[in-house]
């Protein structure tokens, strides 16, 4: 019959069981295909339709099967994606942390240097001239406003003689702590460039 090529072992097998036919277990195709063509059970046209039926079912089964490792895969993938994202998040707050602790020890390292210390000739270099800790107020969120706090701070910063590269750790200073919060979000070289700072510092007061 033409239609029986088509078919794979196993399923002439189970065309073989529903017929009621019994295969030894040492059949080959030809031997499977002549016990379903000697049946007594045997219908050209039936035949057929069953043997139609269980290809389809057997591919259906492949195609879930199939279809069932790729997602596990694809889940697989995404658990692995999302954990590489969050050790590297852990790692960059980390080193923000780690960051911001280095400017308040930088800060308070400043503040408590006393100029009797300072190495002869070297005096602008460590100690300010003028202590900006000393002639800038703390930033009061009911009086103040940001644009002309920030620029009073940093006339002040100025006339201190206080490197611009130090000024982030004397704004945290006189800051309210949740800019120090924002800034913890923020990467290390962004957290200790003062535009930056300011940029964001603006927009939140804005």
């Amino acid at each position: 019959m033409a239609f029986l090529p088509k078919g794979k072992k196993a399923d002439l097998v189970n065309v073989c069981e529903e017929l009621g036919e019994n295969v030894p277990s040492n059949s080959r195709v030809p031997d499977i295909k002549h016990i379903i063509l000697e049946s007594k059970n045997f219908n050209e046209a039936a035949v057929q339709i069953m043997l139609d039926r269980i290809i389809g079912e057997r591919l259906e089964e492949a195609e879930a099967e199939r279809q069932q490792l790729e997602h596990e895969a694809e889940r697989q993938r995404l658990e692995r994606e999302a954990e590489q994202q969050r050790l590297e998040r852990e790692a960059e707050a980390e080193q923000r942390q780690i960051e911001l602790q280095r400017l308040e020890i930088r800060r308070l390292e400043l503040q408590a240097v006393p100029a009797a210390t300072t190495p002869p000739g070297r005096t602008e270099e460590v100690h300010h001239k003028i202590p900006l800790a000393q002639i800038t107020p703390k930033f009061d969120e009911k009086k103040d406003e940001m644009s002309l706090f920030l620029v009073n701070f940093e006339r002040r910063a100025e006339m201190a003689r206080v490197p611009r590269e130090e000024w982030v750790v004397y704004l945290l200073h006189v800051m309210p702590p949740e800019i120090s919060n924002m800034l913890a979000r923020e990467t290390a070289e962004n957290a200790n460039n003062y535009d930056y700072v300011k940029e964001l510092v603006l927009k939140k007061y804005k």
